[in-house]
């Protein structure tokens, strides 16, 4: 599934786009992990171009790290990207 880059996906479009389930996408933004999901006005969820390449980071991050350390390497690249 492709997607453009401006476009917010709903949770199960982003579930299908990452592989990860939506529940592990909601406990992903409840830890912190990935940002704040924006609400549309309908109360659903829409994820931004940031949350998807976060979630593309940690996916790739998986299999050489622990789950307690991605929060500090996403703060380290938000600081990265704000200058």
């Amino acid at each position: 599934m492709t997607t453009p880059a401006d476009v917010p996906l709903g949770i199960r479009e982003l579930s299908e786009l990452t592989g990860l389930t939506p529940d592990t996408l909601r406990w992903y933004e409840r830890e912190g992990i990935i940002p704040a999901v924006h609400r549309a006005p309908e109360d659903s969820r829409r994820h931004y171009p940031a949350t998807i390449r976060a979630v593309h980071l940690i996916q790739a991050l998986r299999l050489r790290t622990k789950i307690d350390d991605y929060n500090d390497m996403i703060a380290t690249g938000r600081a990265c990207e704000h200058g």
